[in-house]
């Protein structure tokens, strides 16, 4: 694991969330591509199952809010799916911009950002969604380039049994359910954590850090918010806004 490309890059390491989302239609090839025009060098991105059994890039339960269209994405074909809009919601300059699969994604970006992918809910189909992602990595040799987080603790534990070349780590919730969720978490997911940055502190992380484990967080977009990450030694954020990012960094060094 420590031939992975999460080690060699310096920390913190800034995740552009869902690409550039603040810049582009999330979760989007041109979302993605957007970011690594602005020179990032990670990538977060979410996945679940269309009803065909496709591995699809899309945040939410639903295609609802990031699409023209209406439904869950469960109940749609990725025929249907790729009919939707994607970009014109956004910006009528993304007009046209479709759902992509986590094959496209991977066949875009190769092996020019880390990225992170969040293993979603698929209920009764979790296995499935796990199974078809870690092949993916497989065949097309990602394993270097890519890490794994999820809420779900099946899903966690599925990725460090059948891939353990990939990091994996759980994501908590923000307030007490997630501080009750990182105090049982470190057998399930002892390489790294990625809590709400609101159960974060500067202990915290330095107590993480003396058991040899990463922790990442969510969602960093203000530059206050950035700088006390920053000082805390947190290894890694995501963030919607790189360039606000990249302009603390500027001021901090």
């Amino acid at each position: 694991m420590n031939n992975h490309r999460l080690f060699e890059l310096v920390t913190p390491v800034v995740f552009a969330h869902r690409g550039a989302s603040k810049f582009a239609p999330e979760n989007t090839i041109a979302s993605f591509r957007s970011a690594l025009e602005m020179g990032a060098l990670a990538l977060e991105l979410d996945i679940t199952l269309t009803r065909d059994g496709e591995v699809v890039v899309i945040h939410d339960d639903t295609v609802d809010r990031t699409t023209g269209g209406a439904g869950a994405v469960a109940d749609l074909d990725l025929a249907e799916i790729k009919r939707l809009d994607a970009g014109i919601g956004f910006s009528p300059e993304f007009k046209g911009e479709k759902i992509p699969t986590l094959q496209e994604v991977f066949a875009f970006v190769q092996d020019k950002a880390l990225i992170n992918i969040e293993l979603k809910n698929a209920g009764k189909r979790n296995a499935e969604l796990v199974q078809k992602a870690l092949d993916l990595v497989t065949s097309m040799h990602m394993q270097e380039t890519i890490i794994f987080s999820s809420f779900y603790p099946y899903n966690v534990r599925m990725v460090r049994e059948l891939l353990p070349e990939c990091p994996v780590g759980l994501l908590t919730l923000p307030g007490i359910p997630g501080r009750l969720e990182i105090l049982f978490s470190s057998r399930l997911s002892p390489d790294m954590i990625h809590p709400h940055y609101s159960n974060l502190s500067a202990a915290f992380i330095q107590k993480q850090h003396a058991r040899l484990r990463r922790v990442h967080t969510y969602t960093v977009n203000e530059p206050a918010l950035i700088r006390k990450m920053i000082d805390w030694e947190v290894d890694g954020f995501f963030c919607d806004d790189l360039i606000t990012a990249q302009r603390v960094f500027i001021d901090t060094h």
